[in-house]
């Protein structure tokens, strides 16, 4: 799960900096094995699963872009659905996770680190990928399917997706700020973080320019809304 995690997190956000075609995903592949390598999964099934899990990084950034290009973005979804599943399925039949890897993370001396196992820390890092770009993906992506927010003829996203600015920035600050509260302890002070979000997007669903859109504007924040909360919440389930 670690793994999965990471390879799709580094191949949208590697994409969102640089959106050059094949680039995120071998990235995001080498990443993944490097990874599985360095925390000693070295074994034949335990190495066949890394390379699989590389190989599905890999298609993961080029299947975003075509269920976006071509108006499908039920088929990313389903991926990702069907990717969590095989590895929860699967996920007693590996190794711990040891090696170089380890072997650093024992000698660590980071406050945040000490006393984590090794996978636990792995978890850790991944679930915290998530938070950044593919949050965002996993947004356009359900808005998209549901015909809440249509591509249009040329490709870019059309409706109210272009008229609320800055939730490409304030996605992540807020799923981080809610994954921090709940490893902290604190996740009822999230809703802090979901009151400021309404208020904050207020002016713009209320602006008497807006009124003719403003049922479209209403339903786009809330289904965007509680998407991006759910990534982090999901994150606090897999660790626990």
């Amino acid at each position: 799960m670690a793994l999965l995690l990471v390879g799709i997190g580094c191949a949208d956000l590697v994409h969102s900096v640089r959106p050059t075609r094949f680039v995120p995903g071998g990235i995001a592949a080498a990443v993944t094995l490097g990874l599985g390598l360095l925390a000693g999964l070295t074994g034949w099934p335990d190495l066949l699963a890394v390379l699989v899990l590389a190989a599905y990084a890999c298609a993961w950034e080029r299947v975003v872009a075509l269920g976006f290009r071509a108006h499908r973005a039920v088929v990313p979804l389903a991926m990702l659905a069907a990717g969590l599943v095989v590895v929860v399925l699967l996920s007693g039949q590996a190794a711990d996770a040891a090696g170089p890897y380890a072997d650093w993370l024992a000698q660590a001396d980071a406050p945040v680190l000490a006393g984590l196992e090794p996978d636990r820390a792995l978890l850790l890092a991944g679930v915290l990928l998530v938070q950044l770009s593919t949050g965002n993906v996993l947004v356009r992506l359900v808005l998209s399917a549901t015909g809440t927010m249509r591509p249009d003829a040329a490709g870019g996203l059309s409706g109210p997706a272009r008229t609320l600015k800055g939730g490409r920035l304030l996605g992540p600050l807020e799923r981080l700020f809610i994954l921090g509260l709940g490893l902290a302890g604190n996740l009822t002070a999230a809703a802090i973080v979901v009151a400021a979000k309404g208020l904050l997007r207020w002016p713009e669903l209320s602006s008497p320019a807006e009124q003719d859109k403003v049922h479209r504007l209403t339903e786009y924040f809330l289904v965007g809304s509680f998407v991006s909360w759910l990534v982090p919440l999901a994150g606090l389930v897999l660790l626990g």
